[in-house]
């Protein structure tokens, strides 16, 4: 009794058709892998901000300088790690505020020896302009490193435009320029609950409580 035998041609379409299905399995696996994050060697540690303050309240007409305390937690000297600063307007939370802010600026590290703490101050401040509210400040480095929990570094601040800053000159006399004025061994004195003149200006008293 004779058996079948399979044509070449069909031995080479299945060899063909098998070869598809593991370039095809192959190419979906890479497509899966999940992407590894970018790694920077040893351990930066963000550890407070020292100005602003967290939680603290400003001027909206005031620059405000960044500095940050940074420890080396890690075995090696690090030098010229990346850093920067964001501000965002609102309670934001810390990936959006770094892909859509406000402003930014950068910091410039040194090398920092393991085991130490240093505070650093970003070269450029941010200006606020005028704009008031609550404004969520994160720090961050360019690159992840080994412990990826203290990489970033973020908090509130308040603005206000009601804080502004009074210059006063200390060296100028305004008993040189009214008139009318009582005199006490040999000084003259600006007395409680009265109202002075200075040529057509009337200065009341209650400026001398201020």
């Amino acid at each position: 009794m004779s058996r079948y035998a399979p044509s070449n041609s069909s031995r080479k379409s299945g060899s063909i058709s098998l070869v598809f299905i593991l370039l095809f399995a192959s190419y979906t696996g890479l497509l899966t892998l999940p992407t590894a994050a970018a790694a920077e060697s040893g351990d930066l540690s963000i550890q407070a901000t020292n100005s602003p303050l967290e939680d603290s309240w400003g001027s909206s007409w005031n620059p405000i300088q960044f500095n940050i305390t940074i420890s080396n937690q890690g075995l090696q000297s690090i030098a010229n790690r990346g850093l920067k600063w964001y501000v965002c307007e609102g309670d934001i939370e810390t990936s959006i505020c770094k892909s859509n802010y406000d402003d930014r600026g950068s910091f410039s590290l040194p090398t920092i020896y393991p085991g130490s703490t240093v505070d650093f101050t970003a070269p450029n401040a941010w200006s606020p302009s005028g704009d008031e509210g609550t404004f969520t400040i994160v720090y961050a480095f360019d690159l992840l490193d080994q412990d990826t929990s203290d990489d970033t570094y973020t908090f509130q601040i308040n603005l206000t435009r009601s804080f502004v800053d009074l210059a006063v000159d200390s060296t100028h006399d305004p008993t040189s320029i009214l008139t009318d004025l009582s005199v006490y061994n040999g000084q003259k004195i600006l007395n409680t609950d009265t109202d002075y003149t200075d040529g057509d200006q009337r200065l009341c008293h209650s400026m001398w409580n201020l």
